[in-house]
C-alpha cells in the first residue's frame, strides 16, 4: 500500500515538474506559440530608436523654449561646383543673415533682429517684437516705427485690408500649447490601447500570419491582409470609436485646445458615421498580399521592419479570353489557347509593388529604403548619438531613380551644452545636384543661446509703434502705398537686377 502511495506521489510530482517546465518553455520561448502570438509578442517589444534619444531631446528643447534667454545666430548660404577642367571646387558666397534675440518667458515677450548682407555689405535689417498678444515688425531705413497687429478682431482688420470674404478667418489666432495637445494621460492611453488592440487582435485570422527563416540566420514574422480585410477592420474600429466615450472625450478636449470650441461630441459621432456610410458600398481588392507588415528578428530582438503594398495597376488593359473573342476574326479563342497565347482574367492583373524597409540592427543608426516594383527608389541613412551634453543627428537622403533629377540631401544637426546655461545649436544642410559639376547648395546655421533671468525687452507703445487694428481702411491703404514707394526708392536698383519684369524697374529707370 505504501509502495503504491509512493508511486502515485512520484507520478504526480513528475507531472507537476513537466507542467512547470512546459509553462516555463511557453513563456520564455516561442516553441508552442502560434505565428499570430509571436507577431504580437515581438511587435510590442520593437524599439526603433534608443529610448534615451527622446528624453535627451525633450530635455534640451525644454531648456531652450521654457527659459528666458539671449541669443546670437548666423545663417550662410553658398554654392560650390567642381570645375571640370581643374577638378577644384569653386565656392561662391550668396548671402549671410546675422541675428540677435531676446526672450522673456515670464512677461511673454520676445525680440529678434535679422541683418541681410551680400559681399560683406549690409542691405537690410528687419526686426520682430512680441509684447503679450501684440506682434510687430520693424525695418531700419524703411519704417520709423514698428508696424503692430494685436491678435484680436482679425475679421475686422482683414476687412480693412480689402478681403471680401472673412468668414473663414478667426477673430484671433490661437497660440497652441503643443505639449498639452499631444499629451495623453497613462490611464486614457492604456484604455485606448486595450480597446483597439482587442478589436484588431480578434479580427485578424491566424492564417494571415506567417513566419520564415532567412539565409542570414534571421527570421521574418509578418501579417498579410487583403484590401477587403483592412476595410473590415477599419469599419470595426470606427464602429467602436463611435460609441467609445474615452476616445470621444479625448477628441473633444483636444479640439477645444485647438480652438474648435463649437465642436460637440454628437458632431464627432456624426462625422464618424459619415465615413462609415461613404465606405458602405465600396468594393475592395481580395489580393491576399495587398498589404504585408513584416518584423525582421535576430535571436530575441527585432532589428527591422518591412511594409509592402501590392496595388492593382489601374491602367492594365489586358482583356479576358471572353472579351478577346471576335467571331469575325480568323483566329478564335480556342486557337489562341492552342498557340500558347491565351490567359484567364485572373492572370491579366498586374500590380504596382511598393516596399518600405527600416533597418535598425546597428546601435544609434536607422536605414530607411524604398523600392518601386523591385527597383531602388530612395535611401535614407540616419546616424544619431546622445551624450551627457551633446545631441547629434546626421541624415543622408539619396535618390536612386536616375531619371529624376532630385538632389542628394545631407543634414547635420547638433546641440551642445544643453545641461548648462550656454547652449549651442549648429545645423548644416547640403543639396547636391546630379549634374556633372555636382553643384552643391550649402546652408550653415549656428545659434548661441545664453539662459538668463533678467532679460529686458522694450514694450510696444504709441511712441514706438503704429497698430494696424486702430487704423481706418484708408489709412492702411495710404501706408501700403508709402511703404512700397520707400522700398522702391531704397532697393529699386537691386529689384530691377534680380527681377527684370518687376514694376519697380520702370519706376527706377
Amino acid at each position: 500500500m505504501k509502495k503504491r502511495k509512493g508511486l502515485i506521489i512520484g507520478i504526480i510530482a513528475i507531472i507537476v515538474i513537466i507542467a512547470i517546465a512546459l509553462v516555463a518553455i511557453y513563456f520564455t520561448t516561442d516553441l508552442f506559440k502560434t505565428n499570430q502570438q509571436i507577431f504580437y509578442k515581438y511587435i510590442s517589444k520593437t524599439q526603433i530608436v534608443n529610448p534615451n534619444l527622446g528624453q535627451v531631446y525633450n530635455l534640451a528643447n525644454d531648456k531652450i523654449t521654457k527659459n528666458s534667454s539671449s541669443s546670437s545666430d548666423e545663417l550662410n548660404f553658398s554654392t560650390s561646383a567642381t570645375n571640370t577642367e581643374t577638378g577644384i571646387a569653386d565656392v561662391q558666397d550668396i548671402f549671410t543673415i546675422k541675428g540677435n534675440g531676446l526672450k522673456n518667458t515670464l512677461l511673454n515677450q520676445s525680440y529678434k533682429d535679422l541683418t541681410l548682407s551680400v559681399n560683406d555689405q549690409n542691405l537690410l535689417t528687419l526686426k520682430y517684437l512680441r509684447d503679450g498678444n501684440t506682434y510687430a515688425i520693424g525695418a531700419d531705413n524703411i519704417l520709423a516705427k514698428y508696424l503692430a497687429v494685436e491678435n484680436v478682431n482679425l475679421k475686422e482688420l482683414f476687412t480693412k485690408l480689402g478681403v471680401e470674404d472673412v468668414s473663414d478667418i478667426p477673430d484671433s489666432i490661437s497660440t497652441y500649447n503643443y505639449e498639452e495637445i499631444f499629451k495623453i494621460d497613462k490611464t486614457t492611453l492604456d484604455t485606448l490601447k486595450e480597446t483597439y488592440y482587442r478589436v484588431i487582435y480578434e479580427n485578424i485570422n491566424e492564417k494571415n500570419f506567417y513566419k520564415t527563416r532567412n539565409s542570414d540566420g534571421t527570421e521574418t514574422i509578418g501579417v498579410s491582409l487583403t484590401e477587403q480585410e483592412i476595410a473590415n477592420i477599419i469599419k470595426l474600429i470606427l464602429e467602436t470609436a463611435k460609441s467609445d466615450n474615452t476616445l470621444l472625450n479625448l477628441i473633444f478636449s483636444k479640439a477645444q485646445l485647438l480652438g474648435y470650441t463649437d465642436v460637440t461630441i454628437q458632431e464627432i459621432q456624426t462625422y464618424i458615421q459619415n465615413i462609415l456610410d461613404e465606405g458602405a458600398n465600396a468594393t475592395y481588392s481580395t489580393n491576399p498580399e495587398f498589404i504585408k507588415l513584416s518584423l525582421i528578428k535576430k535571436e530575441k530582438k527585432v532589428i527591422g521592419l518591412e511594409f509592402e503594398t501590392n496595388i492593382e495597376n489601374p491602367t492594365n488593359n489586358i482583356q479576358s479570353t471572353d472579351e478577346m473573342y471576335n467571331p469575325d476574326s480568323a483566329i478564335e479563342a480556342n486557337d489562341i489557347f492552342e498557340q500558347g497565347q491565351g490567359f484567364t482574367q485572373s492572370q491579366s492583373k498586374s500590380y504596382n509593388k511598393s516596399t518600405i524597409k527600416l533597418d535598425f540592427s546597428e546601435e544609434n543608426k536607422i536605414i530607411l529604403s524604398t523600392k518601386e516594383n523591385g527597383n531602388e527608389a530612395m535611401l535614407v541613412t540616419i546616424n544619431y548619438s546622445c551624450g551627457e551634453s551633446t545631441l547629434d543627428f546626421n541624415i543622408n537622403i539619396e535618390n536612386k531613380i536616375e531619371a529624376e533629377e532630385i538632389p542628394t540631401i545631407q543634414i547635420q544637426y547638433q546641440i551642445t551644452g544643453y545641461n548648462t546655461d550656454t547652449i549651442n545649436q549648429n545645423c548644416a544642410l547640403n543639396l547636391i545636384s546630379q549634374d556633372e559639376a555636382k553643384t552643391t547648395y550649402q546652408i550653415n546655421y549656428a545659434n548661441n543661446i545664453t539662459l538668463k533671468q533678467d532679460v529686458q525687452i522694450e514694450k510696444l507703445t504709441t511712441d514706438n509703434s503704429a497698430k494696424l487694428n486702430d487704423m481706418t481702411a484708408e489709412q492702411i491703404q495710404q501706408l501700403i502705398v508709402a511703404l512700397g514707394d520707400r522700398i522702391v526708392s531704397l532697393y529699386g536698383n537691386d529689384l530691377s537686377t534680380l527681377f527684370p519684369n518687376h514694376p519697380a524697374r520702370n519706376t527706377v529707370e
